[in-house]
């Protein structure tokens, strides 16, 4: 997963498949949500779909608990599935691998 500033990442999402994982160094759920986000990661390249997953700190990203920001980053760890520039998904907090990886493989059916 590669790490980002959300500037960078913003323009990395415009096309294709996207996950982005707004999470926190000090939050003990993001730290918890970090081995089954890699294992995701790696059931998706297994299955060989075209998805980028990219990391954002969500303090440095100035959207954590704005309500008004881009990105509804209320709680973290925040799950942000984009395809082509437009959200398809938002999670709060811990999911299980198998309903991240659904939510992922649906938008290749």
């Amino acid at each position: 997963m590669e790490t980002l500033l959300w500037k960078d990442a913003r323009e990395k999402i415009k096309k294709g498949v996207n996950f982005v994982e707004f999470a926190a160094p000090w939050c003990p759920d993001c730290v918890m949500m970090k081995p089954v986000i890699e294992q995701v990661e790696q059931e998706i390249k297994n299955l060989n779909l075209p998805v980028n997953f990219y990391h954002v700190n969500a303090d440095e990203s100035g959207m954590f608990r704005k309500a008004d920001a881009e990105v509804a980053v209320l709680r973290i760890p925040t799950h942000y599935i984009v395809k082509d520039g437009k959200q398809v998904f938002i999670g709060y907090e811990y999911f299980p691998k198998h309903i991240l990886v659904e939510k992922i493989k649906e938008l290749f059916k």
